[in-house]
């Protein structure tokens, strides 16, 4: 099968200006591999390749590539495009049938976030909180009120009782000398 080498070369300048990956780089870094899968992908999406083409293609170039490696790495693509931000973004560039998958993976991770943030404050708090504050939380709103009632009295009860000033009078001592 027939491609067309020229777009091809193009469609390798554009990428690697695009993610500044350089695509003939035999590296095996996460991110070098992931985005030339992507490149694999861009040239069977846009200049009609097959792994066959690939491989002859990057021959051509001097590198080394085999169909099988070229075949297994567009297997994981979608794997790829969830583990990698990177990736995701460069994957959107070209393509737009991920949009949605990507906005549930945000959401997905936002509610996780927040989730944990959620957990951690829990257990912060539970740390700060005694007996009293813990049992309190525990009462529904509507009857809240009436338990801030019942505190708030015992609180006064106790402001007036310690304004007392009583002295205690023994019967040993002439009570005379305390009237005026």
């Amino acid at each position: 099968m027939k491609y067309n080498k020229e777009k091809a070369d193009e469609l390798a300048e554009e990428f690697m200006a695009k993610t500044g990956v350089d695509v003939f780089l035999t590296t095996r870094k996460a991110e070098q591999v992931f985005l030339r899968t992507l490149f694999y992908k861009v040239l069977i999406n846009y200049n009609g390749m097959i792994d066959q083409n690939i491989e002859d293609w990057y021959k051509e170039h001097g590198v080394s590539k085999n169909r099988s490696s070229i075949h297994t790495a567009l297997t994981k693509i979608d794997m790829y495009y969830k583990l990698n931000n990177e990736f995701r973004d460069a994957y959107d560039i070209y393509f737009n049938n991920k949009i949605n998958e990507r906005i549930t993976l945000e959401k997905s991770k936002m509610k996780a976030l927040d989730s944990i943030k959620n957990k951690n404050k829990q257990v912060v708090l539970k740390k700060d909180k005694d007996a009293l504050d813990l049992l309190i939380d525990s009462i529904e709103p509507d009857r809240r009120k009436e338990i801030y009632e019942i505190v708030n009295l015992r609180v006064k009860s106790w402001e007036w009782k310690s304004k007392d000033q009583c002295k205690i009078i023994n019967c040993s001592e002439n009570i005379s000398d305390f009237v005026h």
